[in-house]
């Protein structure tokens, strides 16, 4: 049950992923749950009750996420906003009042029943909940909010990453990154992943998760999986041994994969969810199963995101070495 108020806050700058009036659907599914989303795309979309859009440029963006900082920032492009995720509170307090709970997500994801892992009796024990950048959430307090400008050790990391054009993993994996500083603080902090997260470098559905230790994503073992999304709810489905097993997740996160659609205009009430496409609900689990089984296939959305994040890094160090 969530009887706590709960928003979302979502910036994002171009266009939306093919499936993204499934995300609204799935969002419309948890009506106990908000979302805000800041965007230029003027595409039309059903806006389900709970999602708000708000239109603003990125020069607009850039020029509000100055405005509540006392150095210059670096916000040259949209890939940047990941490390200004735990700022989100803070930047946009003052139209927050109204929620006792913030969060930030991805757009890359459909969500199931989100009362799995925002729970009240989950949201009453901490102050940040979950670790990773495409679902975390935070309780809405103006200490809390300012957590992210705390030092750590002798270092004062969020003023280094918001003066550099580079991606630090600020949200969630980067030294000094917004987990650690939380850790080192007094505010107690929930330190797991609670969806169902998409290893990207394998065309099957492989779940993977995110090692503190070693700093890095480990993929699981079995690589033999689709999703089912029926009612609001999100199931993981898998045969073994001639069983079917599903098991329940709140979220599946697709680490921004192409998809095709077999059908429909996203309104569909179930469906299943294959490595490359979205099928209609009414076929059969086997069908799907092997459709979505496919082994050998390069990932290029995979490849695609590589080669952006080399040309930034490129573009970066020819800026210095130019200045």
């Amino acid at each position: 049950m969530i009887s706590n108020s709960i928003l979302f806050i979502i910036f994002y700058f171009g266009s939306f992923p093919p499936y993204f009036q499934r995300f609204l659907q799935s969002c419309a599914a948890n009506k106990s749950v908000n979302w805000r989303i800041y965007t230029d795309n003027r595409t039309e979309y059903v806006w389900p009750d709970n999602v708000h859009k708000i239109e603003m440029s990125f020069r607009e963006c850039r020029e509000l996420f100055q405005s509540r900082f006392d150095f210059s920032i670096s916000l040259e492009e949209p890939a940047k906003l990941c490390d200004y995720k735990p700022a989100y509170g803070y930047i946009l307090e003052d139209s927050l009042a109204d929620y006792d709970y913030w969060g930030h997500c991805d757009i890359d994801q459909i969500f199931g029943d989100l009362s799995l892992c925002l729970a009240d009796e989950i949201l009453s024990e901490y102050d940040k909940m979950y670790t990773l950048g495409h679902f975390t959430v935070y309780r809405n307090d103006p200490q809390v909010n300012r957590c992210f400008t705390s030092p750590w050790g002798k270092r004062i990391p969020y003023r280094e990453v918001y003066s550099s054009p580079l991606p630090a993993g600020f949200d969630e994996w980067g030294e000094g990154n917004i987990n650690e500083i939380f850790r080192a603080s007094s505010y107690k902090m929930l330190s797991e992943a609670c969806g169902a997260d998409i290893w990207p470098e394998s065309m099957n559905f492989c779940l993977s998760s995110y090692c503190e230790q070693t700093g890095g994503y480990v993929p699981e073992k079995g690589r033999d999986c689709i999703f089912r999304y029926g009612d609001g709810r999100l199931f993981q489905c898998r045969c073994a041994d001639g069983q079917w097993r599903e098991k329940e997740y709140p979220y599946v996160h697709m680490q921004k994969r192409n998809f095709s659609d077999e059908y429909g205009d996203g309104k569909e009430r179930s469906y299943y969810i294959i490595p490359n496409k979205f099928i209609a609900g009414t076929t059969e689990k086997e069908h799907a199963m092997k459709k979505g089984v496919r082994r050998y296939i390069v990932n290029r959305q995979f490849l695609k995101v590589k080669f952006r994040n080399l040309k930034q890094r490129i573009k970066v160090i020819c800026r210095r070495w130019s200045g």
